[in-house]
C-alpha cells in the first residue's frame, strides 16, 4: 500500500533548527551519525547519501525558497523518517535535475523504506515550497516543535 500521509515520519528527535557546519559533506556526516545512533539508518548511510547527492543532486530552488531533500536507497533505511534541519549558514550544493549551483540553509532528509512513496512525498514538499504560509512559517521557525508542526502539516496536505 502506498502511504498517502507522511507526518508519521516526523519525529522531534530528528529536528535541528540550527546546525553549525561548513559544507554539505559535513552536514551529511553529522546527520548520518545522529540517524545511525538513533537506529533510523544502517552503517554506510552517510557515504551513500554523499555519493547519491554527487550523482543526483536534490536541491530545490523555488522563486522565494530553497531546500534540499537528500535521500538514499531503501536498503540504508531501518525505519522511515524525515530529518528536518536548518544550517547556520548557506551551504553550496547543486539543483535537482539541472545540476546548477545553488545555496540553501534548509534541509529535509528523507528516509523512505518503500520507493513507491518517495514521489508523493517529494511532490508534497515541492508544492509546500510554493506556498507563502509554508515559506514564512518554516523560515521563521526557531524551535524543533515549530518546525515539526509546519512540516508535518504540509506533508499531509492533499494537493
Amino acid at each position: 500500500m502506498i502511504e498517502t500521509t507522511f507526518s508519521y515520519m516526523v519525529h522531534n528527535e530528528l529536528i535541528d533548527p540550527s546546525i553549525d557546519v561548513n559544507s554539505e559533506e559535513e552536514l551529511f556526516e553529522v546527520v548520518g551519525k545522529r540517524l545511525l545512533d538513533l537506529g533510523y539508518v544502517t552503517d554506510g548511510y552517510s557515504e551513500a547519501v554523499n555519493k547519491r547527492e554527487k550523482e543526483f543532486p536534490t536541491g530545490l530552488n523555488a522563486d522565494a525558497f530553497t531546500m534540499a531533500v537528500p535521500h538514499v536507497d531503501p536498503e540504508f533505511i531501518v525505519k522511515p523518517f524525515v530529518y528536518i534541519c536548518k544550517t547556520k549558514k548557506d551551504l553550496d550544493l547543486k539543483q535537482m535535475a539541472i545540476n546548477t549551483d545553488m545555496k540553501t540553509k534548509n534541509f529535509c532528509f528523507l528516509g523512505i523504506k518503500e520507493a513507491t512513496g518517495q514521489a508523493n512525498l517529494l511532490k508534497n514538499i515541492i508544492f509546500a515550497m510554493r506556498e507563502e504560509d509554508f515559506i514564512s512559517r518554516f523560515t521563521n521557525a526557531k524551535t524543533s516543535k515549530e518546525l515539526a508542526y509546519v512540516v508535518g502539516e504540509y506533508l499531509d496536505k492533499k494537493y
